[in-house]
């Protein structure tokens, strides 16, 4: 009964309070979803991805492989990245300084008493699963080397071209890629 009475009004009114209320629902729309990528955006922050070494590892073999099969001359490639190190977190802390100092004299003879202690803790935050410190960033872990088994592994344009975009899709010296030929199965 309520829809038929608005539906009455509108018809009475005539085409602009038709555009009024499509104007009203359009900015009522808009403002849900704006609520809905908020909270969406939240969700997605509490819940921090990690990757494993290896996944990672493996995430960067796929992509170079990707990259180098479209590079002239290389062919089909295989791809190998090893990891020096694990992923890095760094976490906030908090320092505190403490500074004991008595001073002599040399009339009285005192001895000068220095004491300095510092102390570090982390900042630690509430979440769904317990009080655990604030992660400030964390950092990828460090490729260690790159080898490249391509069809063009025997040219040495190639070898060069592959090395020079490894090199530089992974900011790490040209000394620590190899690049060769060899079957791809």
């Amino acid at each position: 009964m309520k829809w038929d009475k608005a539906i009455a009004f509108f018809k009475s009114k005539g085409k602009y309070n038709w555009l009024f209320a499509i104007g009203l629902l359009g900015i009522l729309l808009i403002g849900l979803s704006g609520v809905m990528s908020v909270d969406e955006a939240a969700d997605n922050d509490s819940s921090s991805i990690t990757i494993s070494s290896e996944q990672y590892a493996a995430n960067l073999e796929n992509q170079l492989c990707d990259m180098l099969q479209r590079v002239g001359g290389v062919g089909r490639c295989k791809v190998m990245v090893t990891i020096d190190q694990g992923t890095e977190y760094i976490y906030a802390t908090q320092e505190k300084n403490s500074k004991n100092t008595t001073e002599t004299s040399e009339d009285n003879k005192f001895s000068a008493e220095k004491e300095s202690a510092d102390e570090e803790t982390y900042i630690m935050v509430e979440t769904d699963n317990g009080e655990q410190p604030l992660l400030i960033t964390q950092l990828s872990p460090k490729v260690k080397g790159v080898v490249v088994v391509c069809d063009g592994g025997d040219n040495p344009t190639v070898c060069q071209k592959v090395c020079k975009a490894v090199a530089t899709a992974l900011h790490i010296s040209e000394t620590r890629i190899c690049v060769i030929q060899g079957t791809i199965s």
